[in-house]
């Protein structure tokens, strides 16, 4: 299976702990996630909050399509502020890691997401093509995390 991976980050004018709660809560990627039009949880353990095997599902329009995925989280820590989950079920399958840090009075957001192939034509492509692609997903989380930026310093 081939993978491509990129990441973007950003420097947020906002508590840390409120930037690191309000990105890990599917429910906000609607906000800033482009494609995602609506998410919500469809197993959580809601004691203690979320944890590993909790699950959401989200309508992603792409292509000119809607696609229902089922996301699965791996790790989830409010301490570290690293949240990270999988596709568990739907087309698209990727893995992304949030990681928010203390800067000051700031925090510094950083998404990582890793593409994985799901035939010999997606392989095929991300080893050939990957030195386009991979600065094409940069630009477009870049520009995903800026919202977040946006969103929650308006917020004061």
């Amino acid at each position: 299976m081939a993978e491509i991976t990129a990441s973007a980050e950003v420097q947020i004018e906002h508590p840390a702990d409120e930037v690191f709660r309000w990105v890990s809560d599917p429910i906000n990627q609607a906000n800033w996630v482009s494609g995602v039009r609506s998410a919500e949880w469809v197993r959580r353990h809601e004691r203690g909050g979320t944890r590993p095997d909790d699950r959401w599902e989200m309508i992603y329009d792409y292509g000119g399509k809607e696609n229902l995925i089922v996301m699965e989280v791996d790790e989830f820590d409010s301490r570290q502020m690293v949240f990270q989950f999988h596709t568990a079920d739907g087309k698209y399958p990727i893995r992304t890691r949030y990681d928010c840090q203390k800067s000051g009075s700031a925090t510094l957001f950083r998404m990582t997401l890793t593409a994985l192939s799901d035939s010999l034509v997606t392989a095929l492509m991300f080893r050939f093509l990957s030195f386009a692609l991979r600065p094409m997903m940069r630009r477009q989380y870049q520009k995903d995390i800026e919202k977040v930026k946006t969103i929650l310093e308006s917020r004061g």
